[in-house]
């Protein structure tokens, strides 16, 4: 997925055939080749059906033995829970990008082309994993999560920007604002860095939920700030100039 961090091991150690091949017969000792995980839902109602015709392993409680079936079936339901719920979100919110002025399908050198080309990368493999999530719930939420920032962002804005007009010697000066994304709602988590005489200084920081953003300043200058809405530079937005007297 991009514009995330890349994710460790969700479970260390595991290898495809422990969760895709279970023994579906333990005293035959044999190993399915369907290459679909036997859920440890399904291995309870089946083993407590009339005649309790399966008599084989799940995929799970194997390596994870102090937990019963119930809660390990739990887990799962709860993780694509999650995951399917963040991709319905990144749906939307891709679908609603594609509508602003700033996206187009076709022009590589328009910013929404880029957010919603990304944004839509990381929905597709939510969906090609197939999996809802459970290969790596928190890394796979991350992606949605991030594809729902991207698309929003398209057509985003600067609401407010200002500085401290007149600093004292030895004080400290402010330049704040607030994000806005196409949608209209508020930026938060957005990366911003901040530019003096054109160049930039200190270290990049994120906005607040409410998409408000504040960078301490102790010299006079001319400001701005940059919205890094990804990695690629064609996607920043920069912020109209004030002043620190």
């Amino acid at each position: 997925m991009v514009e995330i961090a890349d994710a460790g091991a969700f479970m260390p150690g595991a290898k495809c055939e422990d969760c895709h091949m279970p023994k579906t017969n333990k005293s035959a000792n044999r190993i399915s080749h369907g290459m679909k995980p036997m859920l440890p839902g399904d291995a309870q109602t089946w083993m407590t059906a009339a005649g309790g015709a399966y008599k084989g392993e799940d995929s799970c409680s194997n390596c994870h033995g102090g937990a019963t079936r119930t809660e390990l079936q739990e887990n799962v339901d709860g993780w694509q829970a999650q995951a399917t719920a963040q991709a319905d979100k990144a749906a939307a919110a891709i679908k609603s990008a594609q509508k602003r002025s700033e996206y187009s399908l076709t022009n590589t050198k328009k910013p929404g082309y880029k957010l919603v080309g990304k944004a839509t990368w990381n929905y597709k493999v939510f969906e090609n994993d197939a999996s809802s999530g459970v290969h790596n719930p928190e890394y796979m939420v991350a992606g949605l999560m991030k594809a729902q920032a991207l698309a929003k962002s398209v057509g985003g804005s600067f609401k407010t920007i200002a500085a401290s007009p007149i600093v004292k010697l030895g004080r400290t000066g402010f330049v704040s604002g607030k994000l806005v994304n196409g949608d209209r709602s508020s930026a938060g988590g957005a990366k911003v860095m901040l530019y003096k005489n054109g160049k930039s200084v200190g270290k990049a920081m994120m906005t607040d939920a409410g998409g408000v953003f504040s960078f301490a300043v102790t010299a006079k200058g001319t400001y701005s700030v940059v919205w890094q809405r990804a990695s690629d530079k064609i996607t920043y937005i920069k912020s109209a100039t004030v002043t620190v007297r």
